[in-house]
């Protein structure tokens, strides 16, 4: 779990910090972005709090548990410049909970978990060197956060006692700016220096003047514990985020100390499903009961009415780009139907296709010319439609005894593979009429995921194990077995790149390793996914089209985006 952000305050660099103590930083250059984009990682044995540059950009301030406080220089950080540890006459584990740095440098305010309320202020005495310079107790609670007025004039702090203090930076001095019903989690000054945003726990946030004293405006967030929040550099936006496993992240507009127009982004539900457009920078995802289009390049998002009554479990686009289809899991006993999108603007589109069905959908894909639409349902159940009537009436095609997990299509000829829960893998050859079944391949056990060559020649097959099976298709022959050699966890996803000579599989506890699919060798690079102190699986995974970038959803939701290593 990452606990901190920092941008660089002038160059192209992301420093983040971890729950396991974990500082690094990131190249953000898009000309220099690399699998991942990481340059320099610093380790720690306490868990991480906060974090944020000094002026300048060379020096760097982190905060962990166990009341460390360290500072980096980013150029050298093979060891810290200085290390200070909060003195507490109570206890020696009261955490460092947040910091803020002052816009000369002068000063870091730590906030601590001490039940005494202390905030720990350091000054500078020479570049990237500070010395212990007082200790304000005049909250009667822990603090929670701190932050410093665009002056320097003014810190900021709150407390779990419920109140909001302002400290004179020249005096040290503190007075009430106000109080919330309950405890108060995060702090934030506008740009201009004359207001302060406030969250409860609660998710009310207050806006106060800094003059008057007064409170401005109540508004509820609507998103239970704040996580975060922050204005946008010109002051006209404020962006909160929520604090769960299923982020949530709400845009509000800021104009005379009031918050309006909410905008919402963020998935309260795992990803189900997730595909690149075949022709725009355009990534569909499906969360819930809904359908997200995403605009790589603008970030414009359109999101579906609500129009399945269950969990949105497969999609896909048509090949010309024009159409999105979509197919759902229910745990009620209504009728299931699939869904047509305009792929471009989610507008549903009136065709004539009718069917509904008492299976959930798996699984659905498109044949590479677009004549044909499969999808696949629990109990094993294929069926195959002609856009040459407008999808009206399918083929059944029912020779599997167990559910079809996945079905591909060929990329050049019109052959269907399905894959099913009674270990066996299918092929259907169109013969002018319809599919009929030409080959099979019995597996040592259940397939959990399907991939296809972009060559059409072979494909990857996971297994409910650790394994993955690469085969032959023209031959029918098994090329090669791929082991994590971890008989614990089986392979939740397989990917080909589209541009490269890369393979991809991930097991349950969310280890992500590549190998050359024309050797089949391992690459030496893998990704480890986490949340909170727990690894997590990917559930879906594409390459696009256009590029060499990899797009992993995972079981909580989470979306991560890699370059191809």
């Amino acid at each position: 779990e990452i606990n901190a952000l920092a941008f660089h305050p002038t160059k192209r660099i992301l420093a983040s910090l971890s729950e396991k103590g974990t500082l690094s930083l990131w190249n953000l250059d898009p000309n220099k972005l690399s699998n991942p984009p990481l340059f320099k990682e610093i380790t720690s044995t306490n868990a991480g709090r906060a974090l944020a540059f000094l002026p300048g950009g060379q020096h760097l301030a982190a905060s962990y548990n166990k009341g460390k406080l360290t500072i980096w220089d980013i150029s050298t950080p093979t060891r810290p410049i200085e290390t200070y540890t909060y003195k507490s006459t109570q206890s020696p584990f009261y955490n460092y909970t947040s910091l803020a740095v002052a816009p000369s440098g002068k000063y870091i305010a730590v906030a601590t978990s001490d039940p005494k309320g202390a905030i720990e202020v350091f000054e500078e005495t020479s570049a990237g060197k500070y010395r212990t310079y007082k200790t304000l107790s005049d909250h009667t609670g822990p603090v929670r956060d701190v932050a410093f007025s665009p002056d320097g004039k003014t810190l900021v702090s709150v407390s779990n006692d419920n109140s909001v203090l302002l400290w004179n930076t020249t005096t040290w001095t503190s007075s009430l700016l106000g109080k919330h019903s309950n405890e108060v989690s995060n702090v934030a000054f506008h740009p201009g220096g004359k207001e302060v945003m406030t969250a409860g726990i609660a998710g009310k946030i207050k806006i106060w003047s800094l003059s008057s004293k007064m409170n401005l405006s109540t508004t509820n967030a609507s998103l239970g514990h704040i996580g975060d929040m922050a204005f946008r550099t010109d002051g006209k936006q404020v962006v909160l985020t929520s604090h769960s496993f299923a982020p949530r992240i709400k845009f509000w507009a800021y104009n005379n100390a009031t918050l309006t127009n909410p905008k919402e982004s963020g998935h309260s539900f795992s990803i189900s499903s997730m595909a690149h457009h075949p022709t725009d920078p355009i990534i569909a995802i499906t969360s819930n009961m809904h359908v997200v289009l995403i605009n790589t390049k603008t970030g414009k998002r359109i999101e579906s009415p609500q129009q399945h009554k269950g969990l949105v479990s497969a999609m896909a686009f048509h090949p010309d780009g024009s159409l999105l289809v979509t197919g759902a899991l229910s745990n009620s006993a209504v009728q299931k139907e699939l869904k047509f999108w305009d792929a471009r603007t989610l507008q549903p589109k009136a065709t004539s296709f009718n069917q509904s069905f008492q299976a959930d959908t798996l699984s659905i894909a498109f044949s590479a010319d677009g004549a044909f639409m499969a999808a696949s349902f629990t109990g094993g159940l294929v069926k195959v439609w002609n856009a040459s009537d407008n999808w009206k009436v399918p083929q059944d095609i029912t020779n599997h005894t167990k559910s079809v997990v996945k079905l591909a299509f060929h990329p050049t000829e019109r052959i269907l593979m399905t894959a099913s829960e009674d270990q066996s893998i299918r092929f259907w050859s169109h013969n002018g009429t319809q599919f009929t079944e030409t080959k099979s391949i019995q597996l040592p056990e259940e397939p959990t995921s399907l991939a296809l060559h972009p060559s059409g020649k072979e494909i990857a097959v996971g297994l409910f194990s650790d394994k993955v099976e690469i085969w032959d298709i023209k031959t029918y022959t098994k090329r090669a077995t791929l082991s994590f050699n971890d008989s614990n966890h089986f392979i939740s996803m397989v990917s080909y790149a589209k541009k490269s000579y890369v393979f991809s599989a991930s097991v349950d506890d969310g280890e992500i390793r590549f190998w050359d699919s024309r050797t089949y060798q391992a690459l030496s690079k893998s990704v480890q996914l986490h949340h909170a102190t727990s690894n997590v699986y990917a559930s879906t995974a594409t390459w696009s089209p256009l590029s060499n970038t990899f797009m992993i959803s995972d079981e909580f939701g989470f979306t991560h985006l890699f370059t191809c290593p």
